[in-house]
């Protein structure tokens, strides 16, 4: 889930979503908007944001107004998002519980 969080750092929000208080800006010392996209995480992972429907977009999800989505052609996103639905996988899948562990001392 802490990968989730940092990727998810790097996302073109719309300025009337940072005006109305609904996402967090991390600034700089100085007051400057920090840029995600120096980051390591943010080289590797952008979400886009857009008023209209994305033609060129391989996943595409519509949230107050927008379309947040990763670009068809940012290869970088694609396969960081195809790796992490992956592990996702590996990490939800059915869980086999199995009983208590009886030992008896063996002579």
């Amino acid at each position: 889930m802490s990968i989730f969080f940092y990727l998810s750092q790097h996302v073109d929000t719309p300025k009337s979503h940072k005006e109305a208080g609904l996402a967090t800006v991390t600034r700089n010392k100085d007051g400057s908007e920090f840029d995600w996209g120096r980051t390591a995480g943010g080289r590797l992972f952008h979400i886009r944001q857009s008023e209209d429907q994305p033609d060129m977009a391989f996943v595409a999800i519509p949230y107050r107004g927008y379309w947040f989505y990763l670009a068809d052609n940012d290869l970088e996103s694609k396969s960081t998002f195809m790796l992490l639905t992956q592990l996702f996988r590996l990490q939800s899948g059915a869980a086999k519980s199995t009983g208590p562990t009886l030992t008896i001392p063996v002579r």
